[in-house]
């Protein structure tokens, strides 16, 4: 990324686990695009706290043939998180993040994302399109998570390997349980034969 504090940064592509697939890691997807947005000077971009420039008014008053009109002064470059850019700086600073967004979104048609759209046109779409479902899916998977159980005779190696899986899978919403959570889950599920476990735990 260039020292500049006027110039973009290079387009990224997120880590696949980053990138926007469906619902089941939106948390994750949200998390890194936003911090990417912060880090490189484009949040207001997203959440719509930079707003494009209204356009200049038409020039006004009479023309007079002979004379030379004034050659136009290029304004200043302003910083990249500027609230005030040129319509030019805007135009090309959203461009950069939406085409950020647009690319790390595995199907943006199935969320009716567009490439001619803004960043944050997409942001609202695609919450639009999560959020709703979002408190049911995080219910459903800290079900998932309540009802797994140890079983006697079960490897605990296989055991443990499901419940990570479930855990990463809740997190990935944004469920946020805590290993302390699933310790404690484990420990209960155990049945008198495991006394020794409890004992030393």
């Amino acid at each position: 990324m260039s020292s500049n504090p006027s110039s973009l940064p290079n387009l990224l592509v997120f880590p696949e686990d980053c990138q926007l697939t469906r619902i089941l890691n939106w948390a994750i997807f949200c998390d890194h695009l936003k911090s990417v947005a912060h880090s490189t000077g484009l949040l207001g971009y997203l959440n719509d706290n930079i707003l494009p420039p209204a356009s200049p008014p038409p020039a006004t008053g009479p023309v007079n043939a002979l004379s030379i009109p004034p050659a136009p002064i290029a304004p200043a470059p302003t910083l990249i998180n500027s609230h005030s850019p040129s319509i030019k700086e805007w135009e090309l600073r959203d461009g950069h993040l939406a085409s950020i967004i647009y690319q790390n979104i595995k199907d943006p048609r199935s969320i009716r994302v567009t490439e001619d759209m803004s960043s944050n046109a997409m942001w609202m779409r695609f919450t639009a399109e999560y959020k709703t479902n979002l408190a049911a899916t995080q219910a459903l998977a800290k079900e998932w998570l309540q009802q797994f159980k140890y079983v006697p005779r079960m490897h605990f190696k296989d055991y443990f390997k499901q419940l990570e899986a479930l855990h990463k899978a809740a997190n990935d919403i944004g469920c946020l349980v805590q290993d302390e959570d699933l310790h404690t889950r484990f420990l209960t599920s155990l049945t008198s034969n495991y006394l020794w476990i409890l004992q030393t735990h």
